[in-house]
This record gives structure tokens, sequence and C-alpha cells, in this order.
């Protein structure tokens, strides 16, 4: 069993384009972190205006979400 990702956005983040790019670059980030190797399913759902980070900041905030919800293996 895998873990899954949801990635909700609405359109107050953004246009098509930037909506689309933030879903890619979490679905990296979950990779990344090997988080789809758990049992959890996660949802995230994009405030207005998060589509417009960086993605270095987006990978400081995905860090410290995966340390504070994510058990070790």
């Amino acid at each position: 069993a895998y873990s899954r990702v949801l990635v909700v956005t609405s359109r107050k983040s953004g246009n098509a384009v930037k909506r689309n790019l933030f879903r890619r670059r979490v679905k990296a980030l979950f990779f990344e972190h090997n988080l789809e190797k758990g049992k959890n399913n996660w949802i995230i759902f994009a405030k207005p205006g998060i589509a417009q980070e960086s993605f270095a900041s987006l990978q400081k905030i995905f860090y410290n979400l995966s340390e504070t919800f994510v058990e070790p293996l």
C-alpha cells in the first residue's frame, strides 16, 4: 500500500498555469521526501497566493510539514 496525494487549488490561487505548476511542485516534493512509501493519504489545500511562492520556499514549508506529521518508516 502506497500513500497518495491530492492537491486542491482554487481559482483564487492564480490562473491555470500557476495552479498546475504548484501541483507539480508539491507532487515532486512528495516523491522527493519518499512520502509515497508510507500508508497515509495526503490532502493539501492551497491558500490564495501560495502558487506564487518559489520552489525553494515550498521546499522549506514541505520539509517542516513532513517533519511534523510523518512518522519514521
